[in-house]
């Protein structure tokens, strides 16, 4: 399997998440500007103030290697987890709308549908109107419940976070996936902080609360923690 894996970075190479891709530009620009102010000292002849700093830039040149090594190791993992994801089928998750029905997929470049600004999808768009239902997608605990006017999830409306313990690359450790269902219907959560949730169990109702162009389910998987820097693609989880 790790071969296999190895063979797919080969030959594609590995996805970017838009903010990571910012952040290792940014890296990477500082660096050579770095790189070029040292290469400047070294065609002169120093003076002690001159050592001072050329001693400073090469601390500086040695962290940024650093930095922008961390990056592309964090998003090869990333990738690595989403082929092993395909290959385990008991890494799949429940799907976790009454409807499955996808509006808007994962897309690390997206045009905003209301603000027209491109920027990352890092979920999918499960949209039917009607009474529609919100379903846990793993077995798990209530991690947060969030309330529109609260503030804490800005343009999120209603959501709920669930974490759960999987096996991803299927050699039986399991590690934390957390799970974000957003624009709730208020007042049909069916869940509180703390709980323990059943895999396909009852946790609300689709809405479009929230900055929503109308009534649908936003959906991400994180491998880890809830971060945007570690979001993955839902449709590797759902059958």
């Amino acid at each position: 399997m790790t071969l296999l894996v190895i063979t797919v970075l080969l030959l594609t190479g590995y996805p970017v998440q838009a903010d990571n891709l910012q952040q290792l530009e940014k890296y990477q620009n500082e660096l050579e500007n770095v790189q070029e102010q040292l290469l400047i000292y070294q065609n002169n002849e120093l003076n002690e103030q001159m050592k001072q700093e050329m001693i400073q830039l090469n601390k500086r040149v040695s962290e940024l290697k650093g930095y922008v090594k961390a990056y592309e190791i964090a998003q090869t993992n990333i990738f690595i987890k989403q082929q092993l994801v395909k290959l385990d089928p008991n890494a799949k998750l429940f799907f976790p709308a009454s409807t499955t029905r996808i509006t808007s997929y994962f897309d690390n470049n997206r045009k905003h549908p209301i603000t027209g600004e491109n920027k990352a999808h890092i979920g999918i768009d499960i949209a039917m109107p009607g009474n529609q239902y919100i379903y846990a997608a793993e077995n798990g605990k209530v991690i947060d419940v969030y309330k529109e006017y609260d503030g804490r999830m800005n343009g999120y409306g209603d959501a709920i976070m669930l974490q759960h313990q999987i096996d991803i690359d299927g050699d039986g450790q399991k590690e934390v996936v957390t799970t974000f269902y957003a624009h709730l219907m208020p007042n049909t959560t069916q869940v509180t902080e703390g709980d323990v949730v059943d895999r396909g169990e009852l946790i609300a109702q689709m809405g479009t609360s929230g900055i929503s162009t109308g009534q649908h389910l936003h959906f991400e998987v994180h491998i880890g923690n809830w971060s945007k820097q570690n979001a993955v693609d839902p449709m590797l989880f759902l059958n």
